[in-house]
């Protein structure tokens, strides 16, 4: 026999889908900080479960080349991921097991320039979780649901790639701005001091030859 599941079943249902997925999709954290010349900053996130997937984004906004060395690391220091003077870049795995999971940035290559780096990290469910729950577990509403999550986490994920691209973009062409302004400052200077220069150079001949 097949049990179908009654009306009120299949909506309290959906709503406690819902309430899992809002508490999923909390677990979400952006943050945007200042990487000193020669310093190394790590973050931390306790994943729970084994098997939780894991997003990572990052992009360096400002400061320098725009690069960091980015190392993500497990349980027991094990590195997960390394790479030198990276821009910009998007990490997704699935932890093997539970325990403290750190990604690190270092600016230790400069001495003097710091850098703005933003950041996001996202756990997401099990999938041990997800291999219990078959396809079968859940009513079209709530199949639904669980698409439509997997939807507006993806859309949000883009939302803040295309920010942190829009904000390094606008970093760069403000200084961009900047430098041709100052640039164009400097030779207006230039440029009178070589007219007054000039003009001074022109009545000194002229003066000189009157009085021969």
């Amino acid at each position: 026999a097949e049990y179908m599941g009654t009306a009120p079943d299949s909506m309290q249902r959906a709503l406690v889908v819902l309430g899992l997925l809002a508490v999923v999709g909390l677990q979400c954290e952006a943050l945007t900080f200042q990487l000193d010349a020669h310093h190394k900053e790590c973050f931390f996130e306790q994943v729970k479960e084994a098997r939780t997937k894991i997003a990572v984004h990052f992009q360096v906004v400002l400061g320098g080349s725009l690069d960091v060395d980015v190392t993500l690391t497990g349980p027991k220091d094990k590195i997960l991921y390394e790479n030198a003077r990276e821009t910009e870049g998007r990490l997704s795995f699935t932890a093997e097991e539970p325990g403290p999971h750190a990604i690190c940035f270092s600016n230790k290559m400069s001495t003097v320039t710091h850098k703005t780096v933003a950041f996001t990290m996202t756990l997401g469910e099990s999938t041990q979780k997800s291999e219990i729950a078959k396809a079968e577990h859940f009513s079209p509403l709530e199949s639904a649901i669980m698409r439509l999550s997997d939807t507006v986490k993806t859309i949000q994920e883009e939302q803040r790639f295309m920010r942190q691209r829009e904000i390094a973009h606008r970093t760069i062409s403000e200084a961009t701005n900047e430098s041709v302004q100052w640039w164009s400052i400097g030779e207006m200077v230039v440029l009178a001091l070589v007219s007054a220069w000039q003009i001074f150079y022109i009545r000194r001949i002229v003066d000189v030859r009157r009085l021969v």
